[in-house]
């Protein structure tokens, strides 16, 4: 077989094709569209996710500097903390400090500290607790 041949013979496939590279082209874009909605959605998912974790983390930080201070206050006044207050973070997010002093004993005491807040329409809470006893030695 001549080279001359051969390539006729190519051509000669080629002219039976017609748009069958049209074809190939489309379905080619099916598939990169099907790709890019994938990742397009991906992101989105991990945008949301990160804006959860975000509160989250805020709540979180509020939570444990109010543990703080409960832990730093004198044991006869920790009933003299404010159980509520509603307080504006640095996102702009409005949440609700609630601190529960329970008394076991005369000298144990449970304190409970939640952060309410709310996330997309759904109210959630983050609750960090301590008990605190009367024969503690502050350090000062």
């Amino acid at each position: 077989m001549t080279k001359n041949n051969w390539i006729c013979k190519i051509r000669d496939r080629l002219k039976d094709q017609q748009g069958a590279y049209l074809i190939e082209v489309l379905i080619a874009m099916c598939i990169l569209s099907v790709g890019v909605l994938a990742a397009g959605s991906m992101q989105a998912n991990s945008i949301s996710t990160n804006t959860f974790i975000s509160i989250q983390g805020e709540a979180m930080a509020l939570a444990r500097s109010t543990l703080e201070i409960v832990v730093g206050a004198e044991f006869d006044s920790l009933d003299t903390l404010p159980p509520s207050r509603t307080v504006l973070t640095q996102n702009g997010r409005e949440m609700t400090i609630n601190i529960d002093v329970e008394h076991f004993t005369a000298d144990l005491t449970n304190v409970k500290v939640s952060v309410v807040y709310d996330n997309r329409g759904t109210t959630r809470t983050m609750t960090l607790e301590t008990t605190r006893s009367s024969a503690e030695k502050r350090s000062g």
